[in-house]
């Protein structure tokens, strides 16, 4: 800016000494006198008490365009203040003052100056940018934004706030704001400017290509909207112009593209920029005293090259792919493959038909996973299928050889120029692959464990637990499956065979109602023979084991059937008998049987219960217990035992019967033991031997002139003991005494009275 140089009152101050301004610009000095630098100092002093600011420039016919600040505004006052550009001989460009309250006094360059510094590249660009502007506002604006950039005098400090509030009351509303926005984008946009090296991309089949956007950036490295000129050499035209030039806007989307007329060479782009700022301002030192300017320099032209080579004319088609993620042993493998050429080629056709190309899927089986985007194998493929196109599309390829194990299928497809009809080939640029295992390409076959399983017993007998063989089969090695095997029953008839129609998604058909025993869980890690844990059943009646297993991360879920002949248990009824002889004393000659009671037994089952009569024994048998009568053997003495005979009796179900009658013949005890063999429906029994109830006695005849011997006491009373399958009955007698062969010449009553007051005297306590 160029200020006028009157102080108030139209008294006009002498200019200053060139040595005093061009040395001490950042304070007021009066080098030629005390009175001016006094004066100089009072005035200072005074317009920053008051608010005003006065200033004078006696050379008038210097200013170019801006506004005369002389007045006040807002509460503050200036006095010919000129704020604006400035014309300078032999300079069609707009200068502007640096330093406020230096007069001008000279229209000459004198001296000029390349000043580098930020703020001075600042100031440049704002000035090149608007300086060519024919509105007084604009260069106001300018020449505040120089002085906020540059001035560093002490006047400047002092009388900065002051002209600010009063620049847009005094020149024109928004001045100021106007100024601000200037500094504001000059802070991003100061020079120099460079352009970005155009990108060229050539399209696979050589037949295009495009430049990716260009931009120019500033020196803090800020991207700038400026229309960018582009000029293509070699056999190529821009599509927008048809020509070899074409401005793009930098803002625009997509890239810039052009055509090629032929094959081979090379293609060049030259982006260029006209009106970019230097990196400089032009400071302008006239002769003598006068005040500095300063000026933008010339704007210069910026460009950048780059240069690609073009291929022959060809097409190279590749294809993404995406593979049916899951399936099935015995399910197709398919591969849906989308057809495509890169950016900018075309389908080549003859004679106006479209080419057609051969792709080839194969697909590579593994058991375990194979890294991602990994090399083709040089193995054979497990199947491979070509598929013909005539363009870019989508085609699904269905393999003809299905899954056939558990595992990992990898399509990979290609495109092989010498797969191609010999008439075509030239169409296609080079080989194509794909990688293994690109994004969506697997297939997983899961496992599908085959489970065959058995009871441990198809038939429970007393005292037996039942457990669940499993057999797993098809497990992918590494992997632990949990098989929840549940036992059911009882269940009184026997169960029918139901199939499962889908052995991965349904549960085992199990009739409703049935009860259920116990779930337990077995670990089965890969393929294995495994036997569950054993569950102690003691309800007679029919049990069916069933098993799951969950799917997971490698396997199939897996459910049984329901019933299945080899998973059907039944657990036999457990007859108990009680039983009683028929007398428990007769003699010689006479004939016993034994009542038998049946409970506990099949209700619709036969049992055949086998009677024993041992005897004749020299004294009462000692009760032998059997602790485990369902195994249907009699514990006897040790030695030999005679016996008078064995008789058989038929029961059906439960109830009561009596044996056919044997004749005693000897005097002595007689003890009759019983036992049930097994059958189908109910373990077997044995009777306790020497039980109470079933001892009988054969007393001899006695003569009258016999005498009585003495009869053998036992030392001890024999009790029985209880058991839960004890014969059971009230004892009629105790232990007798044995009787003597020479008993024969006492008569039978006296036989009878010495027995009767034995018994009176001593009758055993007899439990069940």
């Amino acid at each position: 800016m160029k200020y006028h140089d009157y102080v108030p009152g139209g008294l006009k101050t002498k200019p200053r000494s060139a040595a005093t301004a061009r040395s001490r610009r950042m304070r007021i000095h009066g080098a030629r006198g005390t009175i001016r630098a006094v004066l100089s100092c009072v005035l200072v002093v005074f317009l920053a008490i008051c608010g005003s600011a006065a200033y004078a420039d006696p050379y008038v016919e210097s200013r170019r365009l801006g506004y005369l600040l002389d007045g006040t505004s807002d509460g503050h006052t200036v006095t010919n203040v000129w704020m604006g550009s400035f014309d300078k001989a032999n300079s069609e460009v707009p200068w502007f003052c640096i330093e406020l309250g230096v007069p001008v006094t000279s229209d000459k360059k004198g001296e000029l100056t390349e000043r580098t510094s930020s703020a001075h590249r600042k100031a440049a660009y704002i000035i090149g940018k608007y300086g060519d502007s024919s509105s007084s506002k604009t260069h106001a604006a300018i020449a505040l934004a120089v002085h906020e950039l540059l001035d560093t005098t002490s006047v400047w400090d002092a009388g900065r706030s002051t002209i600010r509030g009063a620049v847009d009351g005094l020149a024109r509303e928004g001045t100021l704001e106007l100024s601000d926005q200037f500094i504001e984008e000059a802070q991003d946009a100061y020079g120099p400017w460079h352009l970005e090296d155009p990108t060229i991309n050539i399209a696979a089949d050589n037949r295009s290509g495009s430049v990716s956007k260009i931009h120019a950036t500033s020196a803090p490295g800020k991207r700038q909207s400026v229309p960018i000129t582009l000029t293509l050499s070699g056999d190529a035209t821009w599509n927008a112009t048809g020509t070899k030039t074409t401005v793009v806007d930098p803002d625009a989307s997509g890239a810039t593209r052009f055509t090629l007329a032929s094959g081979g060479g090379t293609v060049a782009v030259t982006a260029s920029y006209d009106d970019a700022p230097r990196g400089h301002a032009v400071i302008s030192t006239p002769p003598g005293n006068s005040q500095v300017h300063t000026a933008t320099s010339e704007p210069e032209t910026i460009s950048s090259h780059s240069e690609v080579q073009v291929g022959e004319w060809s097409v190279t088609p590749t294809a993404t792919t995406v593979a049916n993620s899951h399936a099935r042993i015995g399910e197709a493998l398919t591969d849906t493959i989308d057809v495509v050429l890169p950016d900018g080629q075309l389908w080549p056709k003859e004679s106006g038909n479209a080419v057609p190309a051969v792709f080839s899927v194969s697909w590579y089986f593994s058991q375990t996973p194979l890294p991602e985007r990994s090399a083709v194998p040089a193995t054979q493929p497990y199947t491979t299928k070509k598929v013909t196109v005539k363009g870019e599309g989508t085609v699904t390829v269905r393999a003809d050889r299905s899954a056939q194990q558990s595992g990992y299928y990898y399509p990979v497809v290609e495109l092989n120029v010498n797969d191609q009809p010999n008439d075509y080939r030239q169409y296609f640029a080079a080989d194509w692959s794909a990688l293994l295992h690109e994004a969506r390409e697997q297939t997983f076959v899961p496992w599908q464990p085959t489970v065959t399983t058995a009871t441990t017993h198809p038939r429970i007998d007393v005292g037996e637990s039942v457990a669940d063989v499993i057999v797993v089969a098809g497990n992918e090695p590494s992997t632990a499956l949990v098989v929840e095997s549940t036992l059911w029953g009882p269940i009184a008839e026997p169960p029918q065979f139901v199939a499962n129609p889908d052995h991965m998604k349904s549960a085992a058909p199990v009739p409703e109602g049935t009860p259920e025993v116990a779930t337990v869980s077995t670990e089965v890690v890969g393929d294995a023979t495994v036997t569950t844990e054993a569950l102690e059943v003691v309800e007679p009646g029919y049990y069916v084991w069933t098993e799951k297993i969950a799917a997971t991360e490698f396997t199939e879920a897996w459910h049984s059937d329901w019933a299945s002949e080899t998973e059907i248990s039944r657990r036999v009824h457990q007859p108990q008998v009680t039983t009683v002889t028929s007398s428990a004393m007769v003699g010689p000659g006479e004939t016993i049987t034994d009542t038998l009671t049946v409970s506990g037994n099949d209700p619709d089952g036969e049992l055949v219960i086998t009677s024993t009569l041992y005897g004749p024994l020299p004294r009462q048998p000692e009760l032998l217990v059997n602790a485990e009568p369902h195994n249907a053997e009699v514990i006897l003495p040790a030695g030999q035992i005679p016996v008078v005979g064995t008789v058989t009796t038929t029961v059906m179900g439960n109830g009561t019967a009596v044996t056919p009658g044997l004749t005693v013949t000897k005097p002595g005890y007689y003890v009759w033991v019983e036992t049930i063999p097994p059958t189908e429906s109910s373990s077997g029994w044995a009777a306790n031997y020497g039980q109470t109830d079933e001892v009988t006695l054969v007393a001899a005849p006695v003569s009258k002139s016999a005498t009585v011997p003495p009869i053998e006491t036992p030392s001890k009373t024999s009790e029985v003991p209880a058991t839960s399958l004890a014969n059971t009955g009230q004892s009629r007698i105790g232990p007798l005494p044995m009787l003597g062969v020479g008993f024969g010449t006492l008569g039978a009553g006296a036989v009878v009275a010495v027995i009767a007051l034995r018994l009176a005297r001593r009758t055993p306590v007899v439990k069940d």
